[in-house]
């Protein structure tokens, strides 16, 4: 297996270095999203550590437990081209002077090399590319990922099937047919910016945890917990639409879809920008 991508942001990508000051498009990065990914599509601890190795597990009881493994597929980010924005803002809808921080500004373009070694089974390659069109099509990169910073589209040249669609219709239909049998849920919400800072806006205001429903937005406190409601601004041409993914794993996120239809309907009232649009979606039912 050997891929070559072409990563074009969409939006700010605030992608700390090794200084944590720096931003820095770093592979361990995107690694750690193909692996997050590869778990969403419901795949095991066995494929897991067959395609991204681990170390040895003294106490567990899965195949290959007992041994290191060195991961069979290679991540590499090369030829950065893209402006640092030394006062981009995490949070788009706030004005703190606290809040801006650099960033990759849109339009940051890099390279992706993904290839593989040391045995990586036919079966096994399957399930990571599976994993690595689930992250371009849905995924994001970096601080404020789940609320769409690190947005991107993307070109390919030797992999025809994945390459970026190049409508909102035949987008959507990848997306659901990457998630079928999954718990993943995925729908592209009505409305049409003719800014994706626009749109960024939008999906930055929501409600912080003290909304309730078991916190199905994250949460810092108190203790940090991931969104399971995501999103992702797709750009075509001038114009662009949010992409919201929403985490069914019950058992990983602690939510349920009762919690997600609670939190639609406190958005539909006090943020109907976004909450109009999530409740006509097939999210809500």
């Amino acid at each position: 297996m050997k891929i070559q991508i072409r990563l074009i942001f969409d939006t700010p990508l605030f992608c700390r270095g090794s200084d944590n000051n720096t931003p820095e498009i770093r592979s361990p990065s995107i690694r750690g999203q193909l692996h997050w990914w590869f778990r969403a599509l419901g795949y095991g601890i066995v494929e897991e550590r067959a395609v991204f190795g681990g170390i040895k597990q003294t106490k567990a009881s899965f195949q290959g437990h007992d041994q290191t493994l060195a991961s069979r597929v290679i991540v590499r980010v090369a030829d950065i081209d893209g402006t640092i924005d030394e006062n981009a803002r995490p949070v788009p809808h706030h004005n703190w002077s606290s809040g801006k921080t650099k960033a990759f500004a849109p339009g940051t373009e890099c390279n992706l090399f993904l290839s593989s070694r040391l045995g990586l089974t036919s079966e096994n390659e399957k399930k990571f590319i599976h994993a690595l069109k689930a992250w371009l099509l849905m995924g994001t990169l970096g601080l404020r990922s789940t609320r769409a910073g690190g947005s991107f589209h993307w070109s390919v040249s030797d992999t025809p099937s994945l390459a970026c669609p190049d409508t909102f219709g035949a987008y959507l239909s990848q997306c659901r047919e990457v998630c079928a049998g999954t718990k993943i849920n995925v729908d592209l919400l009505s409305e049409t910016y003719t800014s994706v800072e626009q749109a960024r806006v939008v999906v930055s205001d929501t409600l912080g945890s003290e909304a309730g429903h078991n916190s199905p937005l994250g949460a810092l406190k108190p203790q940090r917990k991931t969104s399971p409601l995501r999103f992702k601004i797709i750009k075509m041409g001038e114009e662009s639409r949010i992409l919201a993914v929403w985490d069914g794993r019950e058992a990983v996120t602690g939510n349920t879809q009762a919690d997600l239809t609670g939190i639609i309907g406190l958005l539909k009232k006090q943020k109907p920008a976004l909450g109009l649009q999530l409740a006509d979606s097939v999210l809500a039912h």
